[in-house]
């Protein structure tokens, strides 16, 4: 009985063919949305009961899921889904995304021809999720990785009319596709015993696919069905969901990639700031919180990877999911920022075990994208209109019901034995980073510093550094082309290239 697990994309793909064809004869768009949430409560229900099944938290009358000899390769003896402690609450998240994200939607009170198909889109980017999570080998994570960025593009070029937008999805998705090669390539040189390779590889193709989702085309317009939100948010989770490879990969990371990756975080926080729309600011906020999350799978820190993937979706989808920034609404603000500050019986919690490893310089750069995150979150909650009038009774009910479950699940989210790690000094750089966004906010926001001639300073600054690194390393290689240039012209040139050639022969025998 633990195979409930695959009734949940069954149902939500099933959900998604009754809500297409519905759509397409003309269904009232009520029936709709009530046929797509019950199909999404329903997977959610199956998906938990499968979580606590293979969890053993209570006594049911079905063995664990985490040994399953029927998802075993036979030929090589690889599992290719697995259900352990680290995909348990990855599984919950992606199908409390798909439930939320439709209860958020009843509060909405401009609507759009044709909302059935984002609904049926939704839930079957939803069905694709769950395996994506579960996945286990690096074929499986690109198949379903290919699967997730085609319903990106064919979502993005459905929406958008004008052809600058159709020409950067476009960009976007021949951009992605690069990352399924280079994971692959990354898993064959982790294979043949070329671990430090394989690691370089797999995690460069996490940052661009990370990277290039902050560049994805987002207007105001089309952003506001929360259905394309939530794809952004489960094309981050599924791949975020493949830093747990790098566990296996048998190798340790050279200092260059941690201060590249950490780097790559602080300027994801620094765009997530300056997102103007709902979609760039999940993206970018994806591209923060999950370049810690691949940091710390590269330092080693495995919890702090796992807690830093669930904060890296919960966090940036939440914000974007509120209506508005009213009163009302205060507690789930205060949930979402408290998380972020690495307390104590928290998601953060396990978080903040990253810096709780011996101290390095990396670890400040780290700290302050963590403290730019902060002060983007706050940013982009205060960019959310004051109140929603418009909406009716019933649809600010399923909101605060929508908005409710995900709180509880993003804050229960530490009852899982792998996000329970203890924080240690690691909670106190999250709380001095959450006080340095607070006051930078408070500064801000009283106008004793522009904002806008602050980030001007900090844009030059980070072009100054990233123009030295470029320059520095074509210096490098230039240097180290012409020292081969002149070795190989040489008299001894021929000798030489023939001892290179037999290396190289000797490399490809073994």
């Amino acid at each position: 009985m633990a195979h409930l697990v695959w009734f949940s994309p069954g149902v939500l793909w099933a959900g998604a063919l009754a809500v297409l064809v519905g759509e397409a004869r003309g269904m009232r768009r009520a029936r709709l949305w009530w046929f797509s949430l019950l199909a999404a409560a329903l997977a959610w229900l199956l998906g938990l009961l499968a979580v606590v099944a293979a969890a053993g938290w209570f006594p049911l009358p079905w063995p664990g899921g985490n040994a399953w000899p029927w998802l075993h390769d036979a030929t090589a003896g690889v599992r290719v889904w697995r259900l352990g402690e680290a995909q348990q609450p990855l599984l919950v998240l992606a199908l409390t995304v798909v439930w939320a994200t439709l209860l958020v939607d009843a509060a909405r009170a401009e609507r759009l021809p044709g909302e059935g198909y984002g609904w049926a889109a939704l839930l079957a980017v939803g069905g694709l999720a769950v395996p994506a999570v579960l996945a286990a080998t690096p074929v499986s994570w690109v198949m379903f990785w290919v699967a997730l960025d085609a319903a990106a593009f064919v979502g993005d070029v459905g929406r958008l009319a004008r052809p600058k937008h159709r020409n950067q999805a476009v960009w976007v998705l021949f951009l992605r596709s690069a990352s399924w090669f280079m994971a692959l390539g990354g898993a064959a040189a982790a294979q043949a015993r070329f671990g430090a390779a394989g690691m370089a590889l797999w995690g460069s193709a996490l940052a661009l696919r990370l990277t290039v989702a902050a560049f994805q085309p987002a207007v105001m317009a089309a952003d506001r069905p929360p259905w394309r939100l939530a794809l952004a948010a489960l094309n981050a989770l599924a791949t975020l969901a493949a830093v747990g490879w790098l566990q296996g990969a048998g190798a340790m990371a050279p200092p260059w990639m941690l201060w590249g990756v950490a780097l790559l975080a602080w300027w994801g926080a620094w765009r997530w700031g300056a997102a103007g729309t709902p979609l760039r600011a999940v993206s970018a906020g994806g591209m923060a919180l999950g370049g810690l999350a691949l940091l710390s799978a590269l330092a080693g820190a495995w919890q702090a990877s796992l807690a830093w993937v669930w904060l890296a979706v919960a966090l940036p989808l939440g914000m974007a999911l509120a209506p508005h920034r009213g009163r009302l609404l205060w507690p789930f603000f205060a949930a979402l920022a408290l998380s972020l500050g690495l307390l104590p019986f928290t998601v953060g919690q396990a978080a903040a075990a990253v810096w709780s490893l011996p101290l390095h310089g990396w670890m400040l750069l780290a700290w302050l994208a963590l403290a730019a995150s902060g002060v983007a979150l706050g940013r982009q909650g205060m960019r959310l209109p004051a109140d929603c009038p418009k909406a009716t009774r019933e649809g600010r009910a399923f909101c605060l019901f929508g908005l409710a479950l995900w709180a509880v699940v993003l804050w229960l989210g530490w009852l899982w034995p792998p996000m329970r790690g203890v924080g240690g000094q690691g909670s106190l750089w999250g709380l001095t980073a959450l006080g340095a966004a607070a006051a930078w906010l408070s500064v801000t926001g009283r106008g004793y510093l522009h904002t806008d001639r602050a980030e001007a300073w900090v844009a030059h600054g980070a072009a100054l550094t990233a123009g030295a690194l470029f320059w520095g390393a074509y210096r490098l290689v230039g240097r180290t082309l012409r020292f081969f240039s002149l070795l190989l012209e040489g008299e001894g040139g021929v000798l030489w290239a023939l001892v290179l050639l037999a290396m190289l022969a000797v490399l490809v025998q073994r």
